[in-house]
């Protein structure tokens, strides 16, 4: 499945507006920092070979997405519910905070393409984002331990967190998802002659829904009816690339392509893991109009398909990996051979000795 799903659960106050949700999506493709190879060479010993030891050789990119929620019209809203498509027990392996990454003007400005400052607050866990004096939204900063709540069903796992307002303004919170749906939502498309150049393009297709009720399990669809779907109203879609990988086509139109800067984003992402390399954001978005406001209409779903080429050193890889499995073999057979020596002396003179 290819969908995530959000809706909230509702506290005890009388029913009324529902709240109104913008919803903001980074989708990264980076490649691994060095330093983090060096850590998986230091611990591949202790990792079983198969499949691990293949994405070790031939991945050295991962995907990951941001999701930034703002939530205005809140007095309702008990907690927050996401649902993603696979199962996990570990939440911070799952979920990681930025809002506190965001509190760095030259990082609130970028990520919101606006002049935004900041103030703190000293007895909170949030900070106001300001705009010529005026207070517009609060950034909420969550404690993974205390905060996020997960839970195993539906095939997939739910995460939940309480729902914080601040003086009648707007909640925004920003976190980071790295589970393996997001790399799922990427498939591939290499030429059947691929293996016999060292250089080719490979095609990728980009399948990313939101409440898709159709790749949504039918009891998680009949529980969220129970509680209550959030008012979408806007949704900005980014898919983060190398400069090098060339964009196709979508199935919306392109709302608009910018580069990025190469200092600011660099200290946004996780650059002890992650290498940051000059990258194009893709901006896809889907807004609810006036007319549908007023009618009470909003986003039900949303989608996004988009198809880049990009160059594969596929070969490259494949000799690298040659080298390494050659070096490995002639390390364990003359460790073989000294561990053995002893015995096939014994066997020889015995057998000369007859």
């Amino acid at each position: 499945m290819n969908s995530i799903a959000i809706w909230y659960e509702q506290n005890g106050n009388a029913p009324g507006n529902r709240p109104e949700l913008d919803l903001h999506i980074n989708h990264w493709k980076l490649k691994f920092n060095r330093s983090f190879w060096v850590r998986k060479l230091r611990s591949l010993s202790t990792k079983t070979i198969g499949r691990k030891w293949e994405r070790f050789v031939f991945q050295n990119s991962d995907y990951f997405m941001d999701l930034g929620l703002k939530i205005k019209n809140g007095e309702n809203v008990e907690s927050v519910c996401i649902y993603v498509p696979n199962k996990f027990t570990d939440k911070k392996k799952l979920v990681a905070d930025l809002g506190t990454r965001l509190s760095d003007k030259r990082l609130i400005t970028a990520v919101f393409n606006e002049p935004y400052n900041t103030t703190t607050v000293t007895d909170g866990k949030y900070f106001s984002v300001i705009e010529n004096s005026i207070p517009l939204f609060n950034i909420y900063m969550l404690d993974i331990d205390c905060d996020i709540n997960i839970e195993n069903k539906y095939h997939g796992t739910i995460i939940k967190f309480p729902f914080k307002i601040f003086n009648n303004l707007p909640t925004y919170y920003r976190f980071r998802l790295k589970a393996p749906f997001v790399n799922n939502l990427s498939y591939f498309f290499k030429p059947s002659n691929s293996f016999l150049e060292s250089v080719y393009s490979s095609i990728e297709i980009i399948d990313f829904r939101i409440n898709d009720t159709r790749n949504l399990d039918v009891s998680l669809i009949e529980h969220i009816n129970e509680q209550q779907k959030f008012n979408l109203a806007l949704v900005h879609y980014f898919v983060m690339r190398n400069v090098k990988d060339e964009y196709v086509v979508s199935n919306q139109n392109m709302n608009g392509v910018r580069q990025l800067e190469d200092k600011t984003w660099t200290s946004y992402i996780d650059d002890s893991e992650y290498l940051y390399e000059k990258s194009f954001a893709y901006h896809l978005k889907r807004k609810a109009s006036e007319i549908e406001r007023s009618d009470k209409r909003f986003i039900d779903e949303f989608s996004a398909v988009l198809k880049f080429r990009f160059e594969d050193g596929k070969l490259v890889r494949y000799i690298v990996f040659a080298i390494i499995l050659a070096m490995l073999t002639e390390v364990f057979g003359n460790g073989l051979y000294d561990l053995c020596k002893p015995y096939l002396l014994n066997i020889y003179h015995f057998v000369i000795g007859h």
